[in-house]
């Protein structure tokens, strides 16, 4: 005998009806999910921060590509003395080659 013989199971679709429903409730309120916004506000209250106190950092396109183009400088003045271990060695034919 199988399991299913054993339990009066059998394939297929079968009619049932819903005999009970019962209903309870729960002991404690599920925690809060928070949203981008609801964070950004709790943020705001607690930093006292708000849009109409914002300043702009870059009032116009030229001065935001005035920053960035001085950051690159800094960033290759910093990098320019670096010279990679496998070229040290050729430092002075490169340099020849490019002169």
């Amino acid at each position: 005998m199988t399991f299913m013989q054993a339990k009066h199971v059998h394939k297929g679709s079968q009619d049932g009806f819903i005999k009970d429903v019962q209903k309870q409730g729960k002991k404690r309120a599920s925690p809060q999910l928070f949203s981008l916004s609801s964070l950004q506000s709790a943020m705001n209250k607690r930093y006292h921060a708000s849009a109409s106190h914002h300043k702009e950092q870059f009032p116009t396109e030229d001065s935001l590509d005035r920053f960035l183009v001085s950051q690159f400088n800094v960033y290759n003045e910093k990098s320019l003395k670096r010279i990679h271990r496998g070229f040290k060695g050729l430092q002075d034919t490169l340099e020849a080659s490019f002169i």
